[in-house]
């Protein structure tokens, strides 16, 4: 895990460090380490700042993964695939086949 990603993942949404860490549940100096590359968070913490909206695929390896839905985002999908072949091409091209 880099410095990087987690320092840049943390910016993203605009939040400061110790208000992470105060959700996390972690001491200041804990969140430090964790930016300075000096110790790994532990499953604990991934878990709450995956929470706050962190890509934790991109906090550990610099990847992102695009594919990644929510679950309101996989509801919608689903619902949009039994959609009839009709609506889609009105959702898509705002008007309907004659």
């Amino acid at each position: 895990m880099s410095n990087l990603f987690l320092a840049e993942e943390r910016s993203r949404p605009g939040l400061k460090a110790k208000g992470v860490a105060d959700y996390a549940g972690i001491a200041i100096p804990t969140q430090s380490n964790y930016k300075k590359s000096k110790r790994c968070p532990d499953a604990q913490y991934l878990i709450k700042i995956a929470e706050l909206g962190f890509d934790i695929n991109y906090v550990i390896t610099g990847r992102r993964d695009s594919l990644l839905l929510t679950t309101q985002e996989k509801l919608l999908a689903e619902l949009f695939k039994q959609l009839v072949s009709t609506f889609k091409c009105y959702c898509f091209l705002g008007w309907l086949p004659l």
